[in-house]
């Protein structure tokens, strides 16, 4: 006996945009791995990348849909631990790291 109430189950779909916009993490088939923001699509403004092909690290600005080193700010470590800082004005500054 259910009282005189009846129960209706609605499903609402939730849909999924299937272009990033704003801040959000992606994951790429090949493995590789964005954590920032996103415009229209594609990576922009601050974020941090892991290439694995490379085994390289970027973490700084970005700008259509790639690392901006040439007129962003950030740092790339490569896979052997070399650090690449890079600071705007197409400048570069080779910095001696080692995580060993």
């Amino acid at each position: 006996n259910n009282n005189g109430t009846t129960t209706t189950t609605t499903t609402i779909p939730y849909y999924i945009s299937a272009v990033p916009e704003g801040f959000g993490t992606f994951q790429y088939p090949n493995g590789d791995l964005y954590v920032g923001n996103f415009e229209e699509g594609a990576r922009s403004g601050i974020g941090s990348g892991h290439f694995c092909a490379t085994g390289d690290h970027w973490k700084g600005t970005w700008r259509n849909d790639a690392l901006d080193h040439t007129y962003g700010y950030g740092v790339l470590t490569k896979a052997d631990g070399e650090v690449l800082e890079f600071n705007g004005v197409s400048s570069i500054t080779n910095i001696l790291f080692s995580c060993k």
